[in-house]
């Protein structure tokens, strides 16, 4: 009988893991897809294509918290959960607080809303509303160097220093990384993620 000697099976053992990454990420791409297409073919109204267009947002969240590594430490305050925050007025309603509870590498998903800095400590991914524009440099500043995934949609975001930003193109939601702020933060987004989003840099580093 044939046997593979270990170094095969190592072999075959990396093959299954890139072809699962890789079914993982056309996954998610088609996820993208369906949700821009969605969002841009619905229109009832003003207020039901706000709420529409959160309930995609709350979405893209869950799934960046698929191809974001965190560095271990980071969950010690947080019982091993892995916590999502919303910083200000949430405007999510009710597609938020059904995330609660979902299993995200290995990790629960608990969602938080924070009402200041002080108590962002233990996020791991921070959406910050558009409510909190006028500070968004604060708070961008506070948290350059801690292990949090900082989101927001609002102008200008991922050039002041937050690390994804969705924006608004043709009618459909896309998003934009700064790949340099996470790396800061010691954060690591997959580059599935990287290759369907815009790149972008934080404004004091486009002259380098």
């Amino acid at each position: 009988m044939f046997k593979r000697n270990k170094g095969d099976q190592h072999h075959f053992s990396d093959q299954r893991q890139r072809c699962c990454c890789c079914s993982q990420a056309r996954i998610w791409l088609v996820g993208v897809l369906v949700a821009t297409i969605l969002f841009s073919s619905v229109h009832t109204g003003a207020e039901n294509d706000i709420s529409l267009e959160y309930r995609v947002k709350a979405a893209f969240l869950l799934n960046f918290c698929k191809f974001v590594s965190w560095p271990e430490s980071s969950f010690q305050e947080s019982n091993g959960h892995l916590n999502l925050c919303v910083l200000g007025d949430n405007p999510f309603g009710e597609a938020m607080d059904a995330l609660s509870g979902k299993t995200v590498r290995g990790r629960k998903l608990r969602i938080q809303y924070a009402t200041d800095t002080q108590s962002m400590k233990d996020c791991h991914l921070l959406f910050v509303s558009k409510s909190m524009a006028t500070r968004k440099d604060e708070i961008i500043a506070q948290l350059k160097r801690k292990p949090i995934v900082t989101v927001g949609d609002m102008e200008d975001f991922a050039q002041r220093g937050g690390m994804i930003n969705f924006f608004m193109y043709n009618k459909k939601i896309r998003f934009e990384i700064n790949p340099v702020a996470a790396s800061i933060a010691g954060i690591d987004i997959s580059s599935q993620l990287l290759k369907i989003a815009k790149i972008t840099a934080s404004e004091h580093d486009k002259g380098n």
